[in-house]
């Protein structure tokens, strides 16, 4: 999908401009240290095999992460699940089982604080770094 299609089918609200000259791929490497893990292997294909990036590949790196950014936090609002704790309100994606990534935050952008969380179902959760470690009943 280009960003003019995303921009048409309403996935984006703007498309940014970026004018700025980069010709270090350790400089490329800093725009996509962000992106969501889905995508982000494709893009380290992509600077792993070309040791001399030009503007060209610069662009299409950037544009992409920012627009598939936009594309995954429109997709997480969507099936933003939320599990009310004794610490506040965890918001996730599918199944609250061991493994599954929790956020602190509507948006799902900060990660759940490590720390055990106990459900209104008495269900006890030990979160680390953002991620299920343990569902204890």
């Amino acid at each position: 999908m280009t960003a003019d299609q995303a921009l048409n089918l309403g996935f984006v609200d703007a498309i940014e401009d970026y004018s700025d000259t980069i010709i270090n791929s350790a400089l490329i490497k800093k725009y996509t240290d962000t992106a969501p893990a889905v995508y982000q292997r494709c893009i380290n294909k992509i600077l792993n095999k070309k040791s001399n990036m030009n503007m060209d590949n610069r662009e299409l790196i950037e544009k992409t992460t920012s627009v598939l950014d936009k594309v995954m936090n429109f997709f997480k609002k969507v099936v933003n699940k939320q599990t009310i704790t004794d610490k506040g309100t965890l918001h996730h994606t599918g199944e609250m089982c061991e493994g599954a990534e929790v956020y602190q935050d509507e948006d799902m952008t900060s990660p759940a604080v490590t720390d055990t969380y106990t459900t209104a179902e008495g269900e006890q959760l030990a979160v680390k770094q953002g991620k299920v470690q343990q569902v204890l009943n």
